[in-house]
């Protein structure tokens, strides 16, 4: 976490200054699919990042949990009905907007392990993920396979410090109402220049046609994709090569023999040696030898080929909008987890920030029912319709009383700032004008029901914003609040007289994970001869890439397996050293410490752990020389303060201003005549189609992930 602080605070230093170091703007990917009224937005360095700095200030992250299963309607004799279509939409639009859980840690929320580290259901769970709302970079960055400028350092949102020291085990009615999961960071893989667009990593989840279109006739799966950025590099070195050799006999060539040379070269030298990807290296190739100092000028075949990945900041400042005015840290508001500061004064009716929009046409997603699992046809979903609570995500969303309507801000930090009443908020939301909108589509957005004109509008869309703008002066280093609204006050005191009188007798709230954790950094984890008598309500993972043991030395042991009081072998594998510096959440393991030894190194001590294999009881095997830093506490399955659903968790979202709501949006009251209205004009052929999907599902759920979907979008109601 040292590291990481002195990232915060570089990151701080370098907001501060008089230029903006961050903006949101169109992106230089292609644009959304024909149709679509949305934008894709791009962060641009606004000043130089340093290779391993933070690209942008470290973001929370929200666990929506078991999205489509809540939605899911289990009936008599093993079936199930999917969500209805408008509603598996909006989920659908939603996913495509987030991550993958594993990157914090997240899918350990719900049925993923049992007490000691067993699957009893955990296959039916595992086919109906969770996903992870990431806002800022994981929101705004995009991604190209030819270059990537920063990557998750997933490490600091693992290990990361409880955000309340001073409360770890206090009762109070703030429990569950905020994500536990932050300080998520991208870090600069090289020197980032001004202008330059922030690409993120993507993993395997990179969409490889998000710059070039599919060649027709690349039909291989496992070759077929356009230039990487090894590719690039090789073309910018041939670049390099052929300049040279042209500048060297530039006086003993003719015009047309350096002309057949070029051709020789591209046409026949390269294009056999890329094979598949002929095609793309001649389009990435001037077509004239001539040209070739306009690749060296443009600062090589990439930049050639996507000039807009570099923009200027004249250009930014014009068309974009400057994201580095606010940071987060622990809120000055008691049980408020943490809030956001200015990081530069900013004077009354100054922009502050900005908070492009995910819109969600119908709140009724985030509803969450009691989940039950079919095992015969290993489905999950409810029985029973009663709606218990609310996904986090509302929390952080805002609505209005009488509208459907839910908006998610994607920006870095505005997702920190804390609700003060009347005039003690210090700034105010109004719609934005941004130079990134379509200010002629946005009037399309509000001026129709949102229950049809959200959707026909297509998934993976921002085409709404809000403006952060100050109330007040505010001085660098205040922390911002917004009026949340009245009904939300009177929610949130209801909650509070709801909480304290199911917990007036309640003196001790059981310590979390990440509470624990922070007595843990060099304090031994427990052996067996230790008698542990860690709380029942976590259980311990560890970060795990191994190899095989050495020759010559045991690679099998005998172990008491506890599930069945039988003694059991199993092999013993090695932990990596060299990768300990990863930590990442698909790495974890659920583990059971069974020795320890202290070691000279800056790990403390190292562990031999019992691993459960996460999707397979019978895959138990033993690890050896683990070291301390790559063993964590996570709360069990269903007992965090998020999914814990015995808790009363407050869920209610941000109030949109009355002036703001548009006349349209007030639809709830009508919802389901306007629902009724809408089936009445889909066509028999549709109607017919929808009711052999429903009858035909298979529920074979695919693991949703962050990735663009938009080849999903081509029927509309």
């Amino acid at each position: 976490m040292r590291r990481c602080g002195w990232l915060v605070l570089a990151w701080v230093a370098h907001a501060a200054a008089s230029e903006c170091g961050l903006y949101i703007a169109k992106s230089s990917a292609k644009p959304l699919k024909k149709g679509s009224t949305g934008v894709r937005l791009g962060m641009y360095a606004g000043k130089k990042i340093v290779r391993g700095d933070a690209v942008a200030p470290p973001e929370l992250a929200i666990q929506v949990l078991s999205f489509e299963a809540h939605h899911t309607r289990l009936g008599a004799n093993h079936t199930s009905s999917p969500p209805p279509k408008r509603l598996a939409r909006g989920i659908a639009q939603v996913e495509d907007m987030f991550w993958v859980p594993s990157s914090t840690g997240g899918q350990f929320e719900e049925g993923v392990f049992g007490k000691d580290g067993g699957t009893t259901e955990a296959d039916v769970w595992n086919t109906n993920p969770s996903v992870t709302a990431i806002p800022g970079s994981g929101a705004l960055s995009n991604q190209h396979v030819g270059s990537v400028l920063a990557v998750w350092k997933e490490e600091y949102c693992h290990m990361r410090v409880p955000q309340e020291p001073q409360l770890p085990k206090q009762p109070h009615a703030g429990r569950g109402a905020y994500t536990n999961y932050y300080n998520l960071t991208a870090l600069a893989t090289m020197d980032i220049e001004p202008g330059m667009e922030i690409l993120l990593d993507f993993g395997d989840h990179t969409d490889p046609w998000l710059y070039d279109p599919p060649h027709p006739e690349t039909e291989d799966e496992e070759t077929q994709g356009p230039l990487h950025l090894m590719d690039y590099k090789k073309l910018d070195q041939v670049v390099e090569n052929m300049f040279q050799f042209f500048d060297k006999y530039k006086e003993e060539l003719t015009p047309d023999a350096k002309t057949a040379m070029y051709d020789f070269l591209v046409k026949d030298v390269l294009e056999a040696a890329a094979g598949h990807k002929a095609e793309f290296v001649k389009k990435a190739l001037p077509k004239d030898a001539d040209d070739l100092h306009l690749v060296k000028k443009a600062g090589g075949t990439l930049l050639y080929n996507v000039p807009d990945l570099k923009r200027d900041l004249s250009w930014l400042r014009e068309n974009g909008q400057c994201m580095d005015g606010l940071e987060a840290k622990p809120s000055t508001i008691p049980e408020a987890g943490r809030g956001a500061f200015a990081t530069h004064d900013f004077s009354k009716d100054e922009f502050v920030a900005p908070m492009p929009l995910l819109q969600i046409a119908d709140r009724e997603i985030l509803n969450m029912r009691n989940l039950v699992v079919d095992k015969e046809n290993y489905v999950l979903g409810y029985v029973n319709e009663t709606v218990v609570t609310h996904q986090l995500l509302l929390n952080y969303c805002f609505g209005h009383p009488n509208s459907t309507v839910l908006l998610f801000p994607l920006s870095s930090v505005t997702n920190f700032i804390n609700h003060a009443s009347g005039d003690k908020a210090n700034v105010k939301i109004i719609w934005s004008k941004a130079p990134w909108l379509q200010q002629e589509e946005v009037d399309k957005w509000k001026q129709g029901n949102p229950l049809y004109t959200f959707d026909v509008r297509l998934h993976q869309s921002i085409g709404l914003g809000f403006d952060v703008i100050a109330t007040r002066n505010i001085a660098q280093g205040d922390e911002i609040f917004i009026d949340y609204g009245d009904d939300w006050v009177q929610a949130w005191e209801d909650h509070v007289q709801q909480w304290r009188t199911k917990y007036k007798d309640l003196e001790e709230w059981p310590a979390r994970a990440v509470d624990i954790n922070a007595n843990f950094v060099d304090k031994p984890f427990d052996t067996p001869e230790d008698k542990p008598t860690y709380p029942d309500h976590v259980q311990t993972f560890c970060y795990l890439e191994e190899m095989q043991v050495p020759m010559g030395q045991p690679r099998r042991r005998t172990i008491l397996d506890k599930e069945t009081g039988k003694e059991q072998e199993v092999d013993i594998y090695l932990y990596k050293k060299e990768t300990v510096a990863a930590w990442e959440g698909d790495q974890l393991r659920p583990c059971q410490v069974l020795e320890r030894k202290e070691t000279k190194d800056a790990f403390f001590y190292n562990y031999t752990v019992l691993v459960m294999d996460a999707m397979d009881v019978e895959g138990k095997h033993v690890s050896i020389e683990v070291p301390h830093k790559s063993i964590r506490f996570y709360d069990r399955s269903f007992l965090s303060d998020q999914s814990d659903k015995s808790i009363p968790s407050f869920r209610y979202p941000m109030r949109i201003p009355d002036p703001l709501l548009p006349e349209a949006w007030k639809n709830l009251e009508t919802k389901a005549d306007f629902i009724k209205k809408m089936n009445t004009h889909f066509t028999k052929k549709e109607m017919d189609k929808d009711d052999v999907e429903d009858k035909n599902h298979t529920n074979d759920v695919k693991d949703k992930n962050h990735t663009d979907n938009n080849d999903d979008d081509s029927e509309d109601d």
